[in-house]
This record gives C-alpha cells, sequence and structure tokens, in this order.
C-alpha cells in the first residue's frame, strides 16, 4: 500500500521520473539520449522554465580530474572528448617541446637521486648534568624559530605543569592567547562546587556539601509571588512586606538577601554565608562591640580568599583594593557605633597605610591624639608610625624622634603627678624604661650613636650619682638645672676613665676639669692612623668612603668631651660638630626614678643597648632587628653561628672600645646599690660581659669573673655562670673541676644554709657538662662510660649528709640512689619546683626508670605549663630544653635505634614555642635533604599560619638560602642551566613574608633579600629590592651602607638621601675626595724628593 494514496494511480501508470530536472538533464548529457517531452509529463510543482541543460556541463567541468602527466603523454594523440549531441570529435593538442619535455626529465631525475640518498643525521651536543655527571642529555642545536630569544629545548619536548592551586601557594601564570569557551563544553562545567579542604582559607565549624541542582520553586510560590509582583521587579524583602509576612530562615534565597550574598556565592561557599550571618546577629545584638567590628573586619579576608579558593580565581590588585576599600567602609560604620574605639582607630590607620593614603592615615593620627591627648599608649604608637609605618618621601628623622621624646614626656608627667593615671608607679617606670630604650636603638639605628649613649649617661648620672642636697619633693626642673652644668663643664661622665660622679665634680670642680680622656685621646689617635693607611692605599671613590665611614662609626660612638684642661699629651680636635652632644639634645628624654629596681633595670637596659643582646619579643623587637645580634631570642655565640653559615655580611660589629667602656660602668655603679641582690645582679652582669667579651684575652675574662667571685663566693648562681664561662672559652674540664670543688665545699656541715643560689641548678649543670650535653645542638665528641656513672654517683648525693668528695671516689650506693630518686619524685610534683629542680628531677628519672618514665614525666611538665598552672614557675620553654637534652643523650649513647625521639621532640617544642629561633634553627639544619626540606617547608607554613611567628619566617628564610648556597656550590660551570634552581622558590617566600606590613619593617629581612639577588639574581632585580627596602624602612642607616657596597654608582645618591632625612653621615664625599685629591699630589712630590736625594748622593760619591 503506498503511503500517499493521492498519488497512487497515477504513479502505477507514468512512468519513474527523477525528482529533480537537473539530474535528468545531467544523465541525458552522458547517455547521450535526449528527451523533449519531459516538461510536458512532470508536473507543474517539479517544471523550471528557466532550466537550462548546457549548465550542468558547466557545473561537472570543474570538478573533473584531470589525468597525470604520464596518461596525458600516452594518450596525446588519441583522446577523444564527447560532445552533448553524440558527435565525435577528434581533437590534437599542442606538442610539447623538446627542449622543454628533456627539462622535466631532468627534474625528475634529480628529485628521485635526492629522494634514494640517505639524509644526514644532525650533530647533537652531549652535557654531564647532576651533582657527579652521572647522567647524560642530549639538547637540539637547533632551536624553536619561535623562541629564538632563548636558548631551550622546541616547545614540544618541554615538560608541561598544569595550572591549578599548588602546594606552595605560587600564584598561577596568566597564559596568553587561551581562547574562551562561548558554548557549552566539558572544560566549562563547574565540577567542585565547595572550597577545597585539602588547604582551607577559613576555619569553620560545619562543612556541608552544596546540591547537586536548583531546586525548583512551586507553583503555589509563583502563583502568590506573581499576585504581589506580577512584574517581578520587588525585591524578597519588599515582597514580605506587601505579604504581610517576616522573612523565613529556610529559604536560602532570603538568607542570601539578607547577608548581601547572591545565591551562587551560597553554592560555591555556604559556610561564608553562615558566618556572615553569625556576624550579622553579634552587631544586631550589640553594636558597641568592638571586637566583633574587628572580626567582621578581618572576616573581609577571609571571605574573599574563601570565593577564590572555591572558584578557582585569583586575586588581582582591583580586586584587592576593593577589599581595602570595604574595610574601611565596615570601620567608617564601626566608629560612629562605638562613639571612637581606640583599636578601631588604628585599625583605621593600618588600612589607610595598606591603601597608599600616607597623608590621610597623618590626619587620623592628630583627629585620634587629639581625642584622647592623655593616652600613653596612644603616643608610643604614633612614634612607632613615624617611624616604621612611613615610606622614603614621608620620614623624618626629627618628626619621629619628637614623637618618642611626647611619649617619655606622657609617661613622666605620670610619674610627677602632672597627669592622673591608674597604673601603679613601678609599672609606669618599667613602661618609662622600655619605651626609652626603643627611642635609643631608633638613635642607633640612625647612626646618632653619641646621642643614645649620652642619653643613658645623663639618666644614670641623674638617678645613681645625684647631690644630697637634692630632694625627692623638689620639682624635677630644679633638678636638670643642677645637672646642664656638669654636663657642660666637660668633666668626666659615668664610665668614663677617672668618672667621679655629679655630687662629686660640683664640690670639686677644679679637680674635675683637671682630667682629659686619656682613653678617648688613644683610640682617637688609632682610627687617624687607621684613615690614613686607607686613603694611601689609593682605592675608588666609593670603597674609600665605604670604609672611612664603617671605621668612624665603629670608633665615634661615644659623645665627645673636650679636654678643657689643656694637659693632654695628645692634641684631639672634633671638626664633627655633631659629635658633640648638647644638653638641650638629651634634656627632654631625661626622668627621675624612685624605685631601686627601677634603677638597675635601667642599668640593665644600657648593657644590653651596648653589647647588643637582649630577648624582646614583641613587636618592636624585630623593627629594631637589622642583624642577627639584633634577633630576638639569640644570644651572641649563636648570631655568629647564622652569620657564618650564610657568609652573610655583619650589620652591627662590636664598637671599638665599648666592652672596656661596659666593663667601667658596671664598676662604676657596684657602690651605688645597698641591696645584696642587686649587687649580685652587677656581678652577673659583668660575668655575662665576660662571656660575650670575645674579643679579650682568656686571661682578661677569667680575671674579671674571679674578681666578682672574690666578692660574692656565696652565691651559687655566679659559680654556675662561671663555669658556664670556662665552657665558652673552652676549657670545660676546668668548669667541671670547679664544679666538683664548689660542691664539695657546701657539703660540709652548716655551709649549704649560709650560701644563696639555687643549688639544684649547679649541679643540673654539673650533669650537662659530665654528659657532653650542655651544647646539645652541636654534635660534640662521643661519651665515655666513666662520665655516666659519676653522674649516677653525682645524682646519689643529693639530699645525703656525706662530702661530694667522698661519694665521687667510692662505689655506687643504692640506698643512697633510692633515696635520692625519692626526693627527686617529691620535688618533680611540685608545682612551685625550679629550673634547677625540674632539670635534676629528669635525669634522675632517666636513669632509674628508663626513658620513656622521663618522656611521661616531661609530658605532665608540658600540659600543666600550657595549662598554666598558679605557682609554676618553669616556663614552657625550659621544660622543652630540659627534655632535648635528655633526648640527646639517649639518641647518641643512650642505645637508642633511631633519631625520631629528637626530631620528634623538636617539632612539639617548636610547636609550643614558635618564637624560639634556636629552637627553630636546630629543626631546620637538621634536614638537609629533598625530602626533608619538604616537610619543613610544610612545617613552616603551618607555623606561620597558625602563630603569625616572624622568627619563624627569618629561620625559614636563612634555610632556604642555606640550600641554595650548598646547591650553588655542587653546580658545574658548565651544565649550570640543566639544574633546577630554586631561586623562584626562595623569592616567593621573601615576598610571602613580606605581606605583613610587621615584616615589611624588617631591616634584616631586606637585607638578606637584597645579599640573595646579589648573588644569585640580576643586578637589575636586586637594586630594585634595594629601594624597595628604602621605602619600608627608612630609618635603617645599615641598609643605605649594603647599597652603597653593592651599588657603588648610587654613592651620591645614597649619601644625599642620608642628608635629606636627617640620619648620621659622618664622611661626607666631599671631604674623602679632597683627601684622596691631597694624598695624589703627594706622592709625585716624594718620589721627586726621593731622586733628588739620590742625585746628591751619588755626587757626592763622584
Amino acid at each position: 500500500m503506498s503511503l500517499f494514496p493521492a498519488y497512487a494511480a497515477k504513479a502505477a501508470t507514468s512512468e519513474t521520473k527523477p525528482m529533480f530536472p537537473g539530474e535528468e538533464g545531467s544523465n541525458n548529457v552522458q547517455s547521450g539520449q535526449k528527451d523533449t517531452n519531459v516538461g510536458e509529463e512532470q508536473p507543474d510543482w517539479l517544471r523550471n522554465s528557466s532550466y537550462d541543460p548546457s549548465v550542468a556541463e558547466i557545473q561537472r567541468f570543474p570538478f573533473k580530474e584531470e589525468p597525470s602527466s604520464e596518461e596525458r603523454e600516452k594518450n596525446l594523440d588519441d583522446k577523444l572528448v564527447h560532445s552533448g549531441d553524440d558527435n565525435i570529435v577528434e581533437t590534437s593538442p599542442p606538442r610539447v617541446s623538446k627542449e622543454k619535455r628533456l627539462k622535466k626529465e631532468r627534474k625528475k631525475k634529480k628529485w628521485k637521486q635526492m629522494e634514494d640518498t640517505p639524509r644526514p643525521i644532525p650533530r647533537k651536543f652531549r652535557f654531564l648534568t647532576g651533582f657527579s655527571g652521572e647522567e647524560r642529555y642530549f639538547v637540539d642545536p637547533r632551536p624553536d624559530q619561535s623562541q629564538l630569544a632563548f636558548d631551550t629545548l622546541p616547545h614540544t619536548l618541554q615538560a608541561v605543569h598544569h595550572r591549578g592551586w599548588r602546594c606552595d601557594d605560587m600564584p598561577t601564570m596568566h597564559r596568553t592567547g587561551l581562547k574562551t569557551l562561548r558554548y557549552w563544553h566539558r572544560k566549562a562545567r563547574q565540577t567542585r562546587r565547595t572550597a577545597i579542604a585539602g588547604r582551607p582559607r577559613m576555619t569553620f565549624k560545619s562543612s556541608r556539601r552544596a546540591p547537586d541542582f536548583i531546586p525548583v520553586q512551586s507553583s503555589a510560590d509563583e502563583s502568590v509571588g506573581a499576585a504581589v509582583d506580577p512584574l517581578g521587579i520587588h525585591d524578597a524583602a519588599t515582597v514580605n512586606y506587601l505579604q504581610g509576612t517576616g522573612s523565613s530562615n529556610n529559604d536560602a534565597a532570603t538568607d542570601a538577601v539578607d547577608g548581601n550574598l547572591p545565591l551562587s556565592v551560597l553554592l560555591l561557599c555556604p559556610e561564608a554565608s553562615q558566618k556572615q550571618k553569625e556576624l550579622k546577629e553579634r552587631l544586631e545584638g550589640n553594636p558597641a562591640s568592638e571586637k566583633a567590628w574587628l572580626d567582621l573586619v578581618a572576616f573581609q579576608d577571609e571571605y574573599v580568599s574563601a570565593m577564590e579558593e572555591a572558584s578557582g580565581i585569583e586575586r588581582t590588585h582591583g580586586r584587592a583594593r576593593a577589599i581595602r576599600e570595604k574595610k574601611l567602609a565596615v570601620l567608617e560604620q564601626a566608629l560612629l557605633r562605638t562613639h571612637g574605639s581606640v583599636s578601631l582607630h588604628l585599625q583605621k590607620i593600618q588600612v589607610l597605610l595598606e591603601l597608599g593614603e600616607e597623608a590621610q592615615a597623618h590626619l587620623a593620627w592628630n583627629e585620634l591624639l587629639h581625642v584622647h591627648p592623655g593616652n600613653s599608649r596612644l603616643w608610643l604608637e604614633h612614634a612607632r608610625f613615624l617611624q616604621a609605618e612611613t615610606t622614603l618621601s614621608g620620614f623624618e628623622f626629627p618628626a619621629a624622634a619628637k614623637a618618642y621624646l611626647r611619649a617619655i614626656s606622657s609617661f613622666r608627667d605620670m610619674l610627677e603627678g602632672k597627669r592622673p593615671t591608674q597604673r601603679s608607679p613601678r609599672e609606669v617606670e618599667s613602661r618609662l624604661i622600655e619605651v626609652l630604650y626603643q627611642y635609643c636603638m631608633f638613635l642607633c639605628q640612625c647612626g646618632l650613636w653619641e646621642r643614645a649613649v649620652g642619653t643613658y649617661q645623663a639618666l644614670l648620672e641623674l638617678n645613681l650619682r645625684q647631690p644630697l642636697q637634692l630632694e625627692p619633693h623638689l620639682p624635677f626642673d630644679q633638678w636638670l638645672a643642677l645637672l646642664e652644668p656638669f654636663w657642660d663643664s666637660g668633666a668626666p661622665r659615668l664610665g668614663e676613665s677617672g668618672s667621679k660622679g655629679w655630687a662629686h665634680a660640683l664640690q670639686a670642680k677644679e679637680h674635675s676639669l683637671g682630667q682629659h680622656a686619656e682613653g678617648q685621646a688613644r683610640l682617637e689617635e688609632k682610627m687617624q692612623k687607621d684613615e690614613e693607611d686607607i686613603i694611601s692605599a689609593q682605592h675608588s671613590l666609593c670603597e674609600t668612603w665605604l670604609q672611612i665611614e664603617c671605621l668612624r662609626d665603629l670608633c665615634h660612638w661615644l659623645p665627645f668631651r673636650p679636654d678643657l684642661s689643656g694637659t693632654s699629651e695628645v692634641d684631639i680636635t672634633c671638626e664633627d660638630p655633631d659629635r658633640m652632644v648638647l644638653f638641650e639634645d638629651i634634656s627632654p628624654a631625661l626622668f627621675r626614678l624612685r624605685s631601686t629596681d627601677s634603677k638597675f633595670s635601667l642599668l640593665r637596659s644600657f648593657i644590653d643597648l651596648l653589647i647588643g643582646s637582649k630577648a624582646d619579643l614583641s613587636d618592636s623587637g624585630l623593627i629594631q632587628a637589622n642583624c642577627f645580634e639584633r634577633l630576638p631570642g639569640t644570644d651572641h655565640k649563636f648570631a655568629q653561628q647564622l652569620s657564618d653559615t650564610l657568609v652573610f655580611p655583619a650589620g652591627w660589629e662590636v664598637r671599638r672600645g665599648v666592652l672596656d667602656f661596659a666593663e667601667e660602668v658596671l664598676e662604676q655603679c657596684r657602690g651605688l646599690f645597698d641591696s645584696e641582690d642587686l649587687k649580685w645582679g652587677i656581678g652577673a652582669l659583668q660575668i655575662r660581659l665576660a662571656r660575650q667579651a670575645t674579643e679579650w684575652s682568656v686571661k682578661r675574662r677569667k680575671k674579671v669573673a674571679k674578681s666578682v667571685l672574690s666578692e660574692h663566693e656565696r652565691n651559687l648562681d655566679l659559680w654556675t655562670e662561671y663555669g658556664l664561662l670556662l665552657t665558652d672559652i673552652g676549657i670545660p674540664e676546668e668548669a667541671v673541676s670547679i664544679f666538683e670543688k664548689t660542691l664539695d665545699m657546701i657539703s660540709m656541715p652548716g655551709v649549704l644554709s649560709l650560701c644563696q643560689g639555687d643549688v639544684w641548678l649547679l649541679v643540673a649543670t654539673y650533669l650537662d657538662l659530665l654528659l657532653n650535653v650542655h651544647d646539645w645542638w652541636d654534635n660534640s665528641a662521643g661519651c665515655a662510660d666513666r662520665s655516666k656513672e659519676k653522674a649516677v654517683r653525682a645524682l646519689s648525693w643529693i639530699e645525703s649528709d656525706k662530702r661530694f668528695a667522698a661519694v665521687m671516689l667510692d662505689n655506687l650506693s643504692p640506698p643512697l640512689l633510692l633515696r635520692a630518686a625519692a626526693v627527686c619524685e617529691g620535688r618533680a610534683k611540685d608545682v612551685r619546683k625550679t629550673y634547677g629542680q625540674l632539670r635534676v628531677s629528669l635525669w634522675m628519672t632517666y636513669f632509674v626508670s628508663g626513658f620513656d618514665a622521663a618522656a611521661e614525666l616531661a609530658k605532665g611538665w608540658m600540659a600543666e605549663a600550657k595549662s598554666k598552672v598558679e605557682g609554676l614557675k618553669c616556663s614552657l620553654v625550659e621544660i622543652h630544653e630540659a627534655y632535648l637534652r635528655v633526648c640527646t643523650f639517649h639518641v647518641r649513647w643512650g642505645g637508642c635505634p633511631s633519631r625520631r625521639p629528637l626530631v620528634s621532640g623538636l617539632h612539639h617544642a617548636v610547636a609550643d614555642a614558635p618564637h624560639s629561633a634556636r629552637l627553630l634553627w636546630l629543626l631546620v639544619s637538621r634536614e638537609k635533604g629533598a625530602v626533608g626540606s619538604l616537610h619543613v617547608r610544610r612545617f613552616l607554613e603551618e607555623l606561620e599560619r597558625e602563630h603569625s611567628s616572624p622568627i619563624a619566617w627569618i629561620v625559614g628564610l636563612c634555610f632556604e638560602l642555606e640550600r641554595f648556597q650548598r646547591l650553588s656550590h655542587c653546580l658545574a660551570p658548565e651544565a649550570g642551566f640543566t639544574l633546577p634552581q630554586c631561586g623562584s622558590h626562595v623569592r616567593r617566600v621573601f615576598e610571602r613574608a613580606l605581606e605583613s606590613v610587621s615584616h615589611r619593617r624588617c631591616p634584616l629581612l631586606w637585607r638578606l633579600y637584597i645579599e640573595m639577588e646579589v648573588r644569585y639574581g640580576t643586578r637589575d632585580t636586586a637594586k630594585a629590592t634595594f629601594y624597595r627596602g628604602l621605602q619600608s624602612c627608612p630609618w635603617a642607616k645599615v641598609l643605605y651602607i649594603d647599597g652603597v657596597r653593592n651599588f657603588p654608582e648610587c654613592l651620591q645618591e645614597v649619601a644625599d638621601m642620608l642628608l635629606e632625612k636627617g640620619l648620621r653621615l659622618r664622611a661626607p664625599i666631599e671631604e674623602v675626595q679632597l683627601l684622596l685629591d691631597h694624598a695624589g699630589n703627594d706622592e709625585p712630590n716624594d718620589l721627586q724628593e726621593g731622586s733628588c736625594a739620590k742625585d746628591d748622593s751619588a755626587a757626592d760619591g763622584t
């Protein structure tokens, strides 16, 4: 049956005709038949009156396949062309010329010969790579044509790294020429709708999985919405208002509108909307809460970071600026609701600095100080702002110094009763001493050592050597009026030879003026000889200026005191007026203290300033760190170890004569304190000075310590310090002998009760020396068995009635050991145990019960320290150090098969004490391999993210630089480009460390960055880093010196900046140039005089 019945009858009677006339015509042409009645038999809708059959031949002609040249030559004579009317036409194309045919044959023969001959194999160069040359690689000498500027492999042979989130937080590079997918594609589909959980940016309480589809609203809701809002122009809040209903907590869209978040945000990161909702509820409940507003400001960064992680979009500069502007808008609303909170004002100033609005930040500071004129904390923060939070263009030394002086003045008014305060006088005095130390450190960093030392000299004279006629109730201005004549008289001051004090100088003026500064004259004479040697060497202007500037900086640290007596044998004149510190320069920083302990703290801070060691863990300690010696939590020995490991130029050196000056200061202040404890404190400072005075001879260092012990022979703590001094000198055997004699002496009946100090600390130090774990971070020599036996016998002596020498000579007594173990166990359970009792108890537990018992005991102490049990005297760092000593002995000589206990103990110690530079360096220095470096990097990243430890950044950078240095030493010069370079990784770590504003104000970070670029980078990048460092730390003179050392062409520019910013310039360029020119002119004259002398001698001989 036909599909269409209407055409069935006609189709049965008619012939089968083609549907398209064109095809019919073409078939007729090919077959040679022509039907003229086709148009009559076809239906009307198939007829085409304009159709011409000859068009088919024209359409078919371009598609006709042409024969090859061989077939055309073969059938050249008998080729026929058929026409449409069945007539055969014989054609004869024009014959090809003989020369042309021979030319084609020769060409074909040449190509055939070229194909038959084998192609030559291109030469390839062979390179040996690896640390020992064990691997071989072939490099194509013909590089890719598209990369002619780079001597690299072709792009088809290069390694391709896929883009995306990396474990090291390296920002992905934008690939140019990436085609945008306009239509649906598998790659354009969002496969993951939640934030990556492997590396979260935000910590939330719950993590929900986003729905796989968007729920469709019901028809009832659509009808209700259409009735209220038929045009769909109202938001959800307006619709709810028109309906007379409130907001629904279950509707995700309503929550998004209330939280100002679109629905796509809820799908990408639902935790962000939940946290913003919680913050909104907190602010609605308590709009005056400063903590809630600060959390909301911090949430802006967390929210954007989570969204970037979820969507895979990188942060740009424009987006970062938009985030800061949003934070600024939030802070403006917060200040209106909280009525001008101080914390919010400081946060606003910080955001303004991040936006680069330095002028607005200054205006905000002025407004804040006008509203709160009596807040001393604000004055100190304002001084830090003018020092560290300004750029190079906005920094001026007089303005920053004036801010510090205003802070000191506010604290001084509190002490004098001119300004009311709720703090105790002792607290105000300690705070004032801290501000003074920061001010003097700022002066030293700017190069004004004379003013810093003179300020401390005047303060100590004012508080320790005041005349008897000055009573405490007299006004402070009268004290200053009597001190000014003494300061301008030229009499010896505190710390100088022949100084007898302010009161003695007022009574005998003529005798005081008759004493000249002999030590200062000798130092000045020696410095002049060194300058003559530098100039006579005839180096370049830059090198000569650098040497003279550093030499004067090392020698000119004490205020110049003119010799008014005229009895000095050496004529010393002061050509630099800045060396003379006038009373007007130091009088705004003077104050008087009433507490004796505060006066001793003032003396100790002066010694810290001179010898450069203070364990300051505050934010200001990082600003003061311009070298390893100033790094918080480090001593001179550890700083020297870091500097030697990295071959890093020291930015702080011991000034010439400063150790002798510090010794004289302590010697003159010894009799100014009546308290016995403070006298012992001065003795401890003297021994500490002897320990750090590596320039002194061994005999002198021991003499200083013995002179202290001769006056305080019953203080056991001083004997412990003396033993540590002998260990630092390199004679631990003598230290062990001293400890044994001391312990034997105090074991006599009735002697221990007359002694002062901690006997447990003395025993613990003696045990560490015996077991060779005093410097447990060093890989020292092995320990003999007899040392272990002596340590156990020394432990058995505790709380016994026998002499120490007798116990050490006899065999080990088990009853004595068990009794001592019981005593140590009781001390270990006591919350008020001292550091020495803790260490001795841990050694006793290890030798009696084993390492596991000692580990459990240490864990219990750590838990107590973390929970901050009341009455606990030992800190968490001290507990970790004591446990690490036991771990070191157990790993080295205790039969432990692996280093796992020590490494695990180091990890726990660093996690609990992230601000300890020594523990951090010990941890990273033990991981030398590639796998270990990955573990160290991950651990440091977690530490920096959780604790925001600046010391962790610096130690991590030192680790990267040391590893970079070792790789560079192993690198072969002829195969340098085939080994992987880690310079990009080190730069990325530096940039991440400098993201924080507080880290950006650390001069040591910039010095390390510049040194890395100079060694392993390019000169342009190093200079750019140098200028960035000046923008962040414009007060650090050591950065200017590093710039001249690394870039000699910047000498004039650096000198101009030093003068413009008010920093100390000791050697003007014009003076150095004149000295060089004078030395150059004197040499020809000397040569001429020498030649004349030779001629005269020759004439006399004739």
